[in-house]
């Protein structure tokens, strides 16, 4: 008889389950404020329109190239803002310190703010090895990218010699 009940019980409330509706909302979670959309090493920047686009991106520069350009994207600025770009050199020392840059001082809502920093490299200075570049966003490190810079191009022949 319990075994019945049970049965019973069970079927009661699956048919009441199956008459039931359940439904709920997917809450989507806006991005993140102050999120890194892009942060490259490049040796051109364009505009185009009211935003920087980078040129290509790459991590090997030469002592002959004139700079390098370390291009930043943060999306969803709401609010003013601190961007700092640190530069180190093969010997682990800073080279280049921006120091603060305040952007979005009006406290706009801003979907993408775009901006860059840019290494001189003098042909007859530039020191050659493995460097590194660093974003800072409000004091807090955003994003790094790490790059060389070679000797100058050889633009001999390439040839078996003979």
């Amino acid at each position: 008889m319990r075994r019945r009940r049970a049965l019973g019980a069970i079927a009661g409330l699956a048919a009441a389950g199956a008459a039931a509706c359940i439904s709920f909302d997917i809450r989507r979670y806006p991005e993140p404020e102050n999120a890194v959309a892009a942060f490259v090493l490049c040796r051109i920047v364009d505009a185009e329109g009211d935003v920087l686009k980078p040129g290509a991106e790459t991590a090997e520069f030469n002592a002959d190239d004139a700079r390098v350009l370390a291009f930043a994207g943060v999306r969803n600025v709401a609010r003013a803002i601190r961007l700092r770009w640190k530069w180190y050199g093969p010997d682990r020392s800073l080279a280049r310190d921006t120091g603060d840059v305040e952007v979005n001082a009006e406290g706009k809502s801003l979907e993408l703010v775009t901006a860059y920093d840019a290494l001189d490299l003098e042909a007859d200075k530039a020191v050659l090895g493995a460097w590194t570049a660093l974003l800072f966003i409000d004091g807090r490190l955003a994003a790094r990218r790490a790059f060389s810079v070679s000797g100058a191009e050889d633009n001999s022949p390439r040839g078996s010699g003979t």
